[in-house]
Formats: structure tokens, sequence, C-alpha cells
């Protein structure tokens, strides 16, 4: 399976440094990693580059839809692949080629709430225009923003393009995880795997950390993670280079 990463170049890269040694370390069947945007200097040959800018005109969601639509252009990636963002951290084996879609939550969202959280009201508006749309295509709106690796699905991108460039017209676009995992539930039969989502806000150690992730195989951050002690517990985790490293 090929894996896709999302990455804004302007950050210093030390998240995906981290995550691209936690996917060779414990990822099965990987196929090729692709960079959606520029790849920093340490970046080895093992990575190959998809030409790709941040389009600072778009709200991040539909910046993110652009970009995955960018991908699907290469004709070397195959017709499904995985998105991969820089802050996920695989720390059990893990099957790409078995890779599951997993259920968050039963349904989207219909209204924005009050309190901010993981983005807040901003990310609370992308979450009911999914709904929104998927529901005026006749489509399930099962929440699956679960912070892992999502598919993506090029026959099926290009048969609801329409959908997806809706999204633009809309004021912080639509999820394309959301969007894009219900669309291919429908449309193929595959059977989502429900499950928690592993966000992790702060740490206190290692052991803490493996607590907090369960029995799941991965896990994501944020920035207090790395303010209070998270480079650390990465660093424990994963210290040695990767191929991806020159």
């Amino acid at each position: 399976m090929d894996i896709v990463y999302l990455w804004n170049h302007y950050k210093d890269g030390t998240e995906l440094r981290y995550s691209l040694r936690a996917l060779e370390k414990n990822g099965k069947n990987v196929s090729r990693v692709w960079l959606l945007g520029r790849k920093p200097d340490w970046a080895s040959d093992e990575i190959t580059e998809i030409g790709y800018d941040s389009n600072k005109n778009l709200h991040k969601e539909n910046d993110i839809t652009a970009a995955i639509f960018r991908a699907a252009e290469v004709p070397e990636l195959g017709n499904r692949f995985l998105i991969c963002a820089d802050d996920y951290y695989y720390i059990r084996p893990t099957d790409f080629d078995r890779y599951p879609i997993y259920l968050k939550n039963r349904e989207l969202q219909d209204e924005i709430k009050t309190e901010p959280k993981f983005g807040g009201n901003l990310y609370q508006r992308a979450v009911v225009n999914t709904r929104a749309l998927l529901m005026a295509a006749g489509l399930p709106y099962a929440n699956y923003s679960e912070h892992a690796c999502f598919p993506a699905d090029k026959k099926l991108m290009h048969e609801f393009a329409h959908l997806f460039k809706a999204a633009f017209l809309l004021e912080r676009g639509i999820l394309f995880d959301s969007a894009m995992a219900n669309i291919i539930v429908d449309k193929t039969g595959e059977k989502p795997v429900p499950r928690k989502d592993n966000k992790i806000l702060t740490a206190a150690n290692y052991n803490d950390l493996l607590h907090q992730i369960g029995d799941t195989e991965c896990f994501s951050t944020e920035e207090k993670f790395w303010n209070l002690g998270g480079r650390e517990i990465l660093t424990a985790l994963f210290p040695d280079k990767s191929i991806f490293e020159r």
C-alpha cells in the first residue's frame, strides 16, 4: 500500500521525522512513501515528492482536499492509497495492505456546538458541512475523522468529484476523510471498524502515553504534547534514523 503524507513545509519537520521512523519500524506492506509538498532537506530518496504548494486562499479543509486530488493525478499511485498526517505515530506492527476504515462516531454532528475542541467552531463548521453535502448526495454521514491513516480511492473521487467541488463553495469546506470513507463504505460494502480517537493532548511519560493509547496501534499529537515533554517520549520510542532520512 502506498502512503501519502500531508505536510506543511513551513513546519520544521520534527513531527514528520518521528512519524516516518514509526512507519519504518512498525509498518508492514508499505509499497512507497510520497510527500505532498516540498521535501525537507533531511529527507532521503526513499520519499517521492508530489509537488503541491499549500493554497493560503483556501480554508484548511479545502486545501487538504485540493492536495489529495493533486496526489490522485499521479499515475504511479494505485487506485487505493492511504493518507497520513505528519503527527500520526504507529507504535505496534501494522499491516497497511489490510488497513481497515476506522469509524469514530455513528453520525457527524448536525450543529455547531459552543465549546471549542480540536480546532473549535471552525472545525465544527467543516463537520456540519460534511454531513450536509453527504445527505444531499443521498450518502450516509458517519464520522470517520479518527486521527489515523485514512483511504483515498481514485475512481470514487472521480465519480463524486461534484461533491468535493461543491465543498469549495462552503466556508471551511468539508472533511475529506469522513466524506471519502462514507462514499467507500456505501459503494463497496466495506465494513468499518469502530474505535475511539487516539488524539493525545499530554502525556507525563512513556507509560502514561501507553495507558492513554490502550490497545490501538497509533496515536496523534498536538502542540501541547510537544511543549510538555513529548519530544523526549518520541525520542525514546524512535531513537534511530529511518531509511527516509539522509
